[in-house]
């Protein structure tokens, strides 16, 4: 489990047992928790009621183990990974979500410099600012991302690539996401 609240905030977040008693909302769908399987998060919004997020486990056949939540730069959002899937939820308006456009995601990287949350998937990655999502990636590799770094105003690693049989460097702009 990765938790990674380092920006300043509106709200607080918090992992908890999920339980059939709970009253919360699930996601993906934004409708009431029906007991399943789930990621449960109690989100304290200031001067708003508290609820709790249930975030369904990825439905990918592929899908990693890896789950985290982590506050965005825009300070009234939280976004929650279960088994792969992530959404970015409004802490203050349950309603106001969206799926990051990213499956399988394997690892969350922040730059609080650079006022950043890159989400990493297989074969992809998106990027969110403090003004919600600044980019999304096309497959940069076939089958695998690793040794994922940010530094210097950019994100760089090591891609698959599948007709060569080797991992290959890559490193992108962290502010749009292209080559560099």
């Amino acid at each position: 489990m990765q938790t990674e609240l380092t920006f300043a905030t509106e709200f607080t977040a918090e992992i908890i047992p999920a339980s059939l008693g709970l009253n919360a909302i699930a996601y993906p769908k934004g409708v009431p928790y029906d007991g399943k399987e789930g990621l449960a998060v109690r989100i304290s919004p200031r001067g708003a009621p508290t609820w709790v997020a249930v975030v369904a486990p990825s439905s990918l056949p592929v899908a990693s183990g890896f789950q985290a939540i982590a506050a965005l730069p825009d300070g009234a959002s939280v976004a929650v990974v279960n088994l792969g899937d992530g959404y970015v939820i409004n802490a203050k308006n349950a309603a106001d979500w969206n799926r990051v456009p990213v499956r399988g995601i394997t690892r969350t990287l922040v730059s609080v410099q650079d006022q950043m949350v890159v989400f990493a998937g297989l074969t992809d990655l998106a990027a969110y600012g403090p003004s919600g999502l600044q980019w999304a990636t096309e497959h940069l590799s076939w089958d695998g991302l690793r040794e994922l770094v940010i530094r210097d105003r950019t994100v760089s690693g090591d891609l698959w690539d599948a007709p060569g049989s080797e991992w290959k460097k890559f490193r992108l702009n962290l502010a749009t996401g292209k080559p560099v």
